[in-house]
């Protein structure tokens, strides 16, 4: 088991070439190192065309709210 510290299309990625490597017969300890390597290369990137709702959530304040930026946010094994 390998905890991918994520759960956005990227483990999907991840997860597809590694089932391509072990059909090919790639050894379990290769394939645990190619999964780990590819995990710490992925990102996650997320576009909010609107503040509005993370704004009435509190998941920022009204005045970052108001001035109605586009905001996009990135993720990656060191956050």
């Amino acid at each position: 088991m390998i905890d991918s510290q994520t759960v956005a299309g990227g483990l999907g990625l991840v997860v597809l070439s590694a089932a391509r490597k072990a059909q090919d017969g790639t050894g379990m300890d290769e394939l645990l190192e190619f999964t780990q390597k590819a995990l710490k290369r992925s990102h996650f990137l997320v576009y909010f065309d609107t503040l509005k709702y993370l704004t009435k959530g509190g998941r920022i304040g009204k005045a970052q709210g108001f001035l109605g930026l586009r905001a996009v946010h990135q993720t990656d094994s060191q956050s």
